[in-house]
């Protein structure tokens, strides 16, 4: 069990790596994963070494985890490529920035306009008038 997650958690690897196999990557991952936590018991219990079990182990979960992570990226990016839905990103977030700024503003945090200092100087008393 031990050889068969090492080569496994290998396959799983290289899988999760292309655009094409990594549905086949996380599948390999799991049962890397699973063949790995047996095969580690296993070796243990009859004192034997358990590296190749653990490199199978390692490499399942590595090779989940990158197949995962490319499917999260593709999603994300074929959802991004959807007009429709960046138009209503947009205007959740412009209604999320209005509602905190209505917030802020009952709170007294942002001035309103009349309440500005005038950028004007004041003007300077007149001198007295010399003779």
């Amino acid at each position: 069990m031990p050889v068969a997650a090492l080569v496994l958690g290998i396959l799983s690897t290289i899988c999760s790596l292309t655009v094409l196999l990594w549905p086949v990557g996380v599948a390999l991952g799991v049962v890397a994963l699973i063949l790995g936590i047996v095969g580690r018991k296993s070796a243990a219990a009859n004192n034997q070494p358990t590296g190749l079990a653990t490199a199978g182990l390692a490499l399942g979960g590595v090779g989940l985890a990158l197949g995962i992570l490319l499917f999260v990226s593709c999603a994300a990016c074929v959802g991004m490529s959807n007009p429709e839905l960046q138009r209503q990103m947009q205007r959740s977030i412009e209604e999320q920035r209005r509602l905190q700024e209505a917030q802020e503003k009952a709170a007294g945090t942002i001035p309103t306009p009349g309440s500005l200092p005038s950028a004007a100087p004041s003007p300077a008393p007149a001198a007295p008038a010399r003779q």
